[in-house]
């Protein structure tokens, strides 16, 4: 059966791109160069057995540091036409089998340019693990500077970050990260079914591609020399230890006055550590 296409007009679910006028200008004229580009892709291409529905929708905002940029994006649903048996007619399924997606300032990892997560380690195993924030150092300045002047290691993307929801080929991460890097290709993330397993004529795939779009000869990251990662950690190395500090003695102050075994267990492990820590500070630094 012929198709059906509606564009961003016409769309049955409706959208709303919330932002400053001057965003929702920018973001409009952006989007509908998108599906004008979509629709002349497939200007001999017959639609059949579907209803292609396009959609624009804002996702909220990109951080990168002090730097805030509008996300946003094209979305076309593709919903398969069905013989329903008891009304002998066609009907839409409700829901989209393939989405094509354009989204503009996308993440580049999850939560943005600086670390997710913190440096944990255990002294030794078994003993209280230590949850370091990496951005900055713990205190009463500590969510300024985390924002506005974080520490160099925090802002690093590492390759398996970037390659996170995007790509589960494990076999070979370097190479589906040089084409996202440098906009050449797309990488694939196997949602169900598996990638390395022996497909047949009745296997179920479902496959999410993606593509980044960088500006050409421009690769999107770049690597850190070997002299300015030693630089770098020097400087985390001096957040560590003030958090490490401060995280054993909050700990130690939280046990207080309790005497049960393992109250007693635990402190003598916090106190060993309190010790240790200032040895392994200095050999990670003169290293």
């Amino acid at each position: 059966m012929p198709g059906i296409y509606t564009d961003h007009n016409n769309t049955i679910y409706g959208f709303s791109l919330k932002g400053t006028p001057a965003e929702k200008t920018t973001m409009m004229k952006n989007l509908i160069a998108a599906e004008k580009l979509e629709e002349a892709s497939r200007k001999d291409f017959k639609l059949t057995g579907c209803a292609a529905r396009v959609s624009f929708a804002r996702h909220g905002s990109s951080d990168y540091g002090k730097n805030v940029y509008a996300s946003y994006g094209y979305n076309m649903g593709i919903y398969a036409f069905v013989c329903n048996v008891s009304q002998h007619a066609t009907k839409i399924v409700d829901e989209y089998r393939t989405v094509f997606r354009v989204e503009f300032n996308p993440y580049i990892m999850p939560g943005g340019v600086h670390a997710v997560g913190t440096g944990e380690f255990n002294m030794k195993n078994g003993n209280p693990m230590y949850e370091i924030p990496v951005q900055a150092k713990v205190g009463p300045n500590f969510e300024k500077d985390k924002n506005n002047n974080p520490s160099r290691v925090s802002q690093y993307i590492s390759e398996a970050t970037l390659m996170v929801a995007r790509s589960d080929n494990y076999k070979d991460f370097h190479s589906d990260f040089l084409k996202l890097n440098n906009g050449n290709g797309y990488v694939e993330h196997w949602e169900m079914g598996g990638r390395y397993d022996n497909h047949g004529p009745n296997s179920y795939q479902f496959i999410d591609r993606r593509y980044f779009l960088t500006k050409p000869g421009v690769p999107l990251l770049i690597p850190v020399s070997r002299k300015q990662y030693l630089q770098d950690m020097l400087e985390y190395f001096e957040i560590e230890k003030a958090n490490f500090e401060y995280d054993n003695a909050e700990k130690i102050k939280n046990i207080g006055n309790n005497t049960s075994e393992s109250a007693k267990r635990t402190m003598a492990a916090l106190e060993a550590d309190k010790l240790a820590y200032p040895r392994i500070y200095e050999a990670k630094k003169q290293k």
